[in-house]
């Protein structure tokens, strides 16, 4: 338990840093989809509970904690059934009949470690073939996705944050999409299982989304 208490120490340690050199880039350590499709070490959990208390995240650790072996998909969904309403009023009215894309951004757009290399975004052309434009049936295109950095993540973060702008910018203009920030993940994440379709982007919390939703019977393009 004591290194376990170290290693989160010296990840706020480095966090605040961060913070105080770069003023307005947070290192978060809100990571649902690495935490359910891969799972985290203990220091991260003990962290992520203490900095997200009431998130999907939260609750779906207490309960691994008190049953390591439970189902973590359909706890999970539970989860998000007994808690995801409160979200509703802050989603698009036409959510339902629209379509979501998830735009890794952050870290993985320029970053230089492996698990970076190996997220880079969908170009273009990639989304383009999955999305034809004014295709029947997609309804409004909304974008979720920012940049996001965690401890992993290289210090290159102006360059990732400027490119990830920059890719943004270039989706939304072709699509002619919105983006869509609820603010936290778990709202976007709960945005993409009420929309009619999702397209799947880069990393672990598309590969959640995708699995959620099809528990609950509904098909999403997948990378």
């Amino acid at each position: 338990m004591k290194r376990s208490q170290n290693i989160i120490y010296i990840i706020q340690y480095i966090r605040e840093l961060v913070i105080v050199k770069y003023n307005l880039i947070m290192i978060s350590s809100y990571r649902l989809g690495d935490l359910v499709m891969i799972d985290l070490a203990h220091s991260e959990k003990q962290l992520l509970l203490q900095d997200h208390p009431g998130s999907f995240g939260e609750k779906f650790i207490i309960r691994q904690f008190a049953n390591p072996n439970m189902d973590r998909l359909p706890e999970l969904m539970a989860i998000i059934n007994e808690d995801g309403q409160k979200y509703d009023a802050l989603l698009p009215k036409d959510i339902e009949q629209s379509t979501v894309i998830h735009l890794r951004l952050g870290d993985v757009v320029c970053g230089n470690n492996w698990h970076e290399m190996e997220k880079r975004p969908l170009s273009i052309e990639t989304l383009a073939a999955k999305i034809p434009k004014d295709g029947d049936g997609y309804g409004s295109l909304y974008v979720i996705g920012k940049c996001f950095f965690a401890h992993t993540s290289s210090p290159n973060y102006d360059e990732c944050i400027d490119e990830s702008n920059k890719y943004m910018t270039n989706v939304l203009e072709h699509f002619g999409a919105v983006h869509y920030d609820g603010g936290f993940a778990d709202i976007d994440l709960y945005c993409a299982l009420k929309a009619r379709n999702f397209v799947q982007g880069k990393g672990y919390f598309s590969k959640l989304i995708v699995a959620l939703r099809g528990m609950l019977g509904k098909t999403s393009i997948e990378e």
